[in-house]
Parts: structure tokens; C-alpha cells; sequence
């Protein structure tokens, strides 16, 4: 809009929004009232249809603006135009990019992957829980009750810390 549009009083705005409503009834007499009746409000106020509907480009800073700004604040702004296109172009969201998703353990039943689900953290293990599963890589059987709960329970301690950020 215009800058003489935008001194419309919020008033003013609304009195024209019902005037404009009246252009989708079905009366042809009262669309064409309503044309008239908005024709004269802009009339009165001193406005055209243009200034009122066409929304003028910002005017870009004066060079001199630009020149104060550090080459720094630049760069980030180039930076966030390049990741927001990036995003962007990919269908991505930053709430998808950043919100970080623990990753989901094998299902119980393979245990050989359980296993080695948890030893991928190795910086979570003790050296007892390194050296146990090392032990349960060439396993040729199922474990027993005891090496199942003792798999079960480094997988917990693995999806506290990555649901922990760890």
C-alpha cells in the first residue's frame, strides 16, 4: 500500500471490509451499491484503487546503511538466505532439521543386534560392559535369562542418554 493507504484509521478499514462484503451477494443491485458506496469512500478520503491495493516495494537501505553494517552481519544474513533456500528445496522444516529423534533400539528379539546396538556407544560402557559384549558377538546361541537382562539393561541406559542428548 501506498503511504497515503496506509493512514486508513483501523476504523476506516473496517467501514470499507463491510462495504466489500456486500460485493459477493447475490442482489445485483446491492453489489452494484456496494461498488459505488466503496468508489465513494475512497473518493472522500482522497485515495485511488491503486494506492489502496498495490503494495509498494520497501525501499532498500541507503548505501551508507549498508556500508555501517559489519561484514559479518552480512554474511549471516547470506547464510541464513542460503540454509532457509536450502531447506526449502529439499521440503525440510528447521523443527525437523534440529529436533533431534533418539534412535529406535532392534526389536527384542534379536538380541545379536541389541548387542551391538549398545556397544556402538562404547563411551556409555564400562570396561566390563565393553568386554561382556564383546563376548556376546560370537555368541552361536540365544542368550541365557541373565546376558538377556543384563543386553536389556545397557539398552536402557543408551536410550536415557540419547534421549538426554548425550
Amino acid at each position: 500500500m501506498t503511504p497515503r493507504a496506509e493512514t486508513l484509521t483501523p476504523a476506516d478499514r473496517a467501514q470499507l471490509v463491510q462495504i466489500l462484503d456486500r460485493l459477493g451477494s447475490d442482489n445485483e443491485l446491492l453489489r452494484a451499491a456496494a461498488v459505488w458506496l466503496a468508489n465513494e469512500f475512497l473518493c472522500d478520503r482522497g485515495l485511488t484503487w491503486a494506492e489502496l491495493i498495490i503494495r509498494r516495494a520497501p525501499t532498500p537501505p541507503a548505501p551508507a546503511d549498508w556500508q555501517r553494517r559489519s561484514d559479518n552481519e552480512l554474511l549471516r544474513a547470506a547464510a541464513v538466505w542460503l540454509a532457509n533456500d536450502f531447506l526449502r528445496d529439499r521440503g525440510l522444516t528447521w523443527a525437523e532439521l534440529i529436533i533431534r529423534r533418539a534412535p529406535t533400539p532392534p526389536a527384542p528379539s534379536d538380541w545379536q543386534r541389541r548387542a551391538d546396538w549398545c556397544a556402538e556407544r562404547s563411551a556409555l560402557l564400562t570396561p566390563w560392559d565393553q568386554s561382556f559384549l564383546a563376548s556376546m558377538a560370537g555368541l552361536p546361541h540365544p542368550p541365557t535369562p541373565k546376558q538377556t537382562r543384563i543386553i536389556e539393561r545397557l539398552v536402557a541406559r543408551r536410550m536415557a542418554a540419547e534421549e538426554g542428548g548425550a
